[in-house]
């Protein structure tokens, strides 16, 4: 009876928001099985690539997520609050502002979003110049200034623009299978009933 009032429990904190676990985009959906978490915190790209790769979720180790298609796109989009990093980063030395970027799980860089700006047409490199390759701006962030699209910012987050960060679980460029409604619910409940314990202990 203990169990069944804990699961009752835990279901009403999942639905309440007191407790966020990542979200899937599912195969019935057009997804990938991966799993998405979108994580409050300003740090530089460096800093939240450490984080994301910190963190794991199912046995699977978390990464700063990549965008490989309009519908990933799209989905991740819809976790959004404001500018959020991403896996994306431009090497130095470029010719150009929209060249040499690359995804940290080394999977090709083949789709891509960028913001179309008013004027501010991304990646535009823009921390003191416009649309001139000098370094100031090799982070990818997905934000909301312009609609949704995608931003190029500064790595170090001076202006601590990138108020969060986007970890992805699952195996780059491969698609998770999905799990049983039952272990789902476990794996939603067991988090929840950690959380409360620590704040019972605190």
């Amino acid at each position: 009876m203990r169990w069944l009032v804990f699961v009752v429990w835990a279901g009403m904190l999942l639905a309440s928001g007191a407790y966020s676990a990542p979200i899937q985009w599912q195969l019935a959906d057009g997804g990938n099985g991966h799993w998405y978490e979108r994580v409050d915190a300003s740090l530089s790209w460096s800093d939240a690539k450490a984080a994301a790769e910190s963190r794991s979720w199912m046995g699977m180790t978390g990464y700063l997520a990549t965008i490989s298609s309009a519908g990933e796109n799209t989905f991740v989009t819809g976790l959004l609050g404001d500018f959020a990093w991403l896996g994306g980063y431009q090497l130095d030395n470029q010719p150009t502002t929209s060249t040499g970027w690359r995804w940290v799980t080394g999977e090709p860089w083949d789709f891509t979003y960028w913001a179309p700006g008013s004027g501010w047409v991304e990646p535009n490199d823009a921390s003191n110049t416009m649309h001139i390759e000098d370094n100031e701006e090799n982070g990818l962030v997905m934000g909301l200034v312009y609609g949704p699209g995608w931003n190029d910012l500064d790595l170090e987050n001076k202006d601590n623009t990138a108020t969060a960060y986007m970890v992805e679980y699952g195996e780059p460029g491969e698609v998770t299978p999905e799990l049983s409604s039952a272990s789902l619910l476990l794996l939603s409940v067991v988090p929840a009933g950690i959380a409360w314990w620590r704040r019972r202990r605190s």
